[in-house]
């Protein structure tokens, strides 16, 4: 029988706590501190789990509610059993209980900002709204991953909303939808049959890679503007260094979107790449 924890490791994969919840949360610390060169640990570390317990949420929602990983599963004993979607409810309860406490000492901004994450967490695939499946999952995704958690823990640190951390989260954000684009590619045919209506699906593998590459360079352009407008520290630009592995990976992508095995790198180069400008980001701003 597994244990609980594995069956917890094994749910929560380790690229979503890292590329989806832990980064945005750490640079919209490092935005803080570089503005204002202190820190509410208190704060920090609560805002910590809270976004470890969201994304918890997320991963578990998504395993127990989205039909397109199960399209060509036949084994019903693989299918996703209700304490699943346990977990994943006790964790969004857990966390909005963390937004209230931190709510009632500081402001209800922190719940509001919460409860707009909850939400894009909870309806990306979960009954009624469904929002993968009405075309609206990678807006989810941007939202969510860039500006809702960058600016959610800069307020965690500053009490008080800026542009500035929006506009930085811009950057990450939108390589995190390239990412989700390049992931809609081979799985395209089980995301057709299950009916969701993201942009694979819509417009087809050759031109999602049109779309994933519009959305990386996107990024890679408004990292040139922050810097250049000192939005942020102009040694960023070092996230330039990225380009050529989001220029491979569009190549690939090119090359192989009809061929899923082939077309992995092309989805790991792009994750490379978010890894890459996110640091370069976080450390730019705690040092500048």
């Amino acid at each position: 029988m597994t244990s609980p924890l594995l069956r917890f490791i094994t749910t929560v994969r380790y690229r979503f706590f890292l590329l989806a919840g832990l980064i945005p949360y750490f640079l919209g610390f490092s935005i803080s501190y570089w503005q204002q060169h202190k820190v509410n640990i208190f704060t920090f570390i609560l805002g910590l789990i809270g976004i470890v317990l969201m994304v918890t949420g997320v991963e578990t929602y998504n395993e127990y509610f989205d039909p397109a990983d199960r399209v060509f599963m036949l084994d019903e004993k693989k299918k996703p059993s209700i304490s699943i979607f346990i977990l994943g409810t006790a964790s969004f309860v857990i966390a909005i209980s963390l937004a209230i406490y931190l709510s009632l000492l500081y402001s209800f901004i922190i719940l509001y900002i919460v409860l707009a994450g909850t939400f894009f967490a909870v309806f990306y695939v979960g009954p009624p709204l469904r929002l993968a499946f009405r075309g609206l999952g990678e807006l989810s995704i941007f939202l969510s991953y860039g500006p809702l958690m960058t600016l959610g823990s800069y307020y965690l640190q500053t009490f008080h909303l800026s542009i500035a951390p929006i506009l930085v989260s811009l950057v990450p954000g939108f390589i995190v939808v390239a990412i989700a684009v390049a992931n809609e590619i081979p799985d395209y045919y089980q995301d057709l049959l299950s009916g969701k209506r993201d942009i694979a699906v819509r417009v087809g593998t050759k031109n999602a890679v049109v779309f994933y590459a519009m959305f990386a360079s996107l990024s890679l352009i408004i990292l040139i503007i922050n810097s250049l407008l000192k939005i942020a520290p102009l040694v960023s630009l070092i996230g330039l260094i990225t380009a050529p592995l989001i220029y491979s990976s569009v190549r690939t992508g090119y090359k192989y979107h009809e061929k899923p095995k082939l077309f992995i790198p092309a989805i790991r180069n792009l994750a490379i790449s978010y890894l890459m400008v996110s640091f370069i980001l976080i450390l730019t701003f705690l040092f500048s």
